[in-house]
């Protein structure tokens, strides 16, 4: 899905460098554990 470098080029148009597999995984990991917090919340709590 994203392209893992060694060297960790920047793309001078976004500025941005190329993420790891380490940290692909991490963010991965990261929204999993966002998606399921935000599950538990209730939805209406200002509603009452």
């Amino acid at each position: 899905m994203f392209p893992v470098h060694a060297e960790r080029p920047t793309i001078p148009d976004l500025g941005v460098s190329p993420r790891t597999e380490e940290e692909v995984t991490l963010m991965r990991a990261l929204g999993v554990a966002l998606i399921a917090a935000m599950e538990e919340v209730p939805e209406n709590v200002d509603a009452e």
